[in-house]
């Protein structure tokens, strides 16, 4: 760095030197004091009040200190926003969750049928009254039914604290490439969103407190050939 230093008055001489005593001194509120060799050739007082001008004409390597640690880098990655809501079709078959219910888990579903019958299912109001948080169709194109702070009818004695989301297709159907990674994104915002542990993704028939486990083939072949819930656990651990 060059350092320039003047009196009152310009006295016309400059000095090449490293600046020392950076502050502000606690006592003094000077931003820096000159050395002593460095007032000495400028003829000043190492407390002269001076005007600093530094320009990059050089750089000088600093040598890092023996034993320091370096610092670890602060990851700036932002959580993953909401994924596109393509439209938002109400359903009447949902309440409100009990004061104090925690969101702790996710339901995962097969339609067993297209977009627009579990669509119209999920709207009627008859004696079945099903629905469900949200449904994927098979482009990636996301529909929500139900608000995540109420429940939706999709799995019976565990709606509480559960959110559903159905995927559109057939007992035989795998999930399709862009339907897969639209339900990976969402999944990865509702974990973020409410907080829910990784471990607590689970198909249909295996979810706890579900009332009648073994009672439905849901989600059928979607995440993987077996009905089992070691199937879903490998696909959120592959995709999610």
């Amino acid at each position: 760095m060059r350092l320039h230093a003047w009196r009152t008055l310009q006295n016309g001489r400059t000095a090449d030197a490293r600046p020392v005593d950076w502050g502000p001194h606690i006592s003094t509120g000077r931003v820096a004091d000159l050395s002593p060799g460095l007032a000495a050739a400028l003829g000043l007082q190492t407390d002269d009040v001076v005007r600093i001008t530094i320009s990059a004409l050089r750089a000088i390597p600093v040598k890092p200190v023996k034993g320091a640690k370096r610092a670890t880098p602060v990851s700036r990655t932002a959580p993953p926003g909401k994924p596109v809501i393509k439209q938002f079709i109400r359903s009447p078959n949902c309440s409100s969750r009990n004061v104090g219910t925690k969101i702790d888990k996710i339901v995962l579903h097969c339609t067993e049928g297209s977009l627009a019958s579990a669509l119209a299912e999920f709207q009627r109001s008859d004696s079945r009254k099903v629905s469900a948080h949200y449904v994927i169709d098979r482009n990636g194109d996301i529909y929500q039914m139900v608000n995540d702070a109420d429940c939706a009818n999709h799995c019976m004695g565990a709606n509480a604290g559960s959110i559903g989301i159905e995927h559109v297709g057939s007992e035989t159907d795998a999930l399709a490439a862009p339907q897969a990674a639209a339900s990976a994104a969402l999944i990865r915002w509702l974990l973020q969103e409410h907080q829910i542990p990784r471990t607590n993704i689970f198909g249909h028939d295996f979810t706890p407190g579900y009332s009648r486990p073994g009672g439905t083939s849901c989600p059928d072949k979607l995440f993987g050939p077996a009905h089992s819930q070691t199937t879903i656990a490998a696909w959120v651990a592959a995709k999610v």
